[in-house]
């Protein structure tokens, strides 16, 4: 059985989107590399202040494996939104599981932190604007079936 050749291909992409590709604790992008069946993706490191304004990332593996990841890593590194939204957590909140996993089929990046007024969660998320309406809709969908709180002693 033979085994497809190995190829690369070379992208442009700003250099302040690069932790976008790389991700929290380089989660995305060993998640596009696991996903799409490329070898590795390589980084051009730039350790001066004046780096310039684009970096050099290398797709390596299987020709079939770059054209399908390809399209991912440009949405990835592309114009990124950000939008706010406030979770009703009247059941239990979303658990870090869930927003890892939300985080993994989406693509966008949520960041949580409680409102001190109301007790609300504010959710920040940050991705494309498909990334964004997907993660409002399964953010939305989780709150929606969540099961109600215990009550809790005064």
């Amino acid at each position: 059985m033979p085994t497809e050749p190995m190829t690369s291909l070379k992208l442009r992409i700003p250099t302040q989107k690069v932790g976008y590709l790389i991700g929290y604790h380089g989660e995305t992008i060993r998640r596009i590399t696991r996903e799409f069946g490329l070898q590795q993706i390589y980084v051009e490191k730039h350790d001066c202040p004046d780096a310039p304004e684009m970096r050099e990332v290398t797709l390596y593996g299987p020709a079939a494996a770059i054209e399908r990841a390809t399209p991912q890593v440009i949405e990835i590194t592309s114009e990124r939104s950000l939008v706010w939204m406030k979770l009703s957590t009247e059941g239990a909140g979303p658990s870090l599981d869930t927003i890892k996993d939300i985080m993994a089929r989406t693509y966008a990046q949520i960041d949580l932190s409680r409102d001190e007024q109301d007790g609300k969660v504010l959710c920040k998320i940050i991705g494309s604007w498909q990334a964004i309406a997907d993660t409002r809709r399964e953010l939305e969908l989780l709150c929606a079936e969540a099961p109600p709180a215990p009550p809790r002693c005064q």
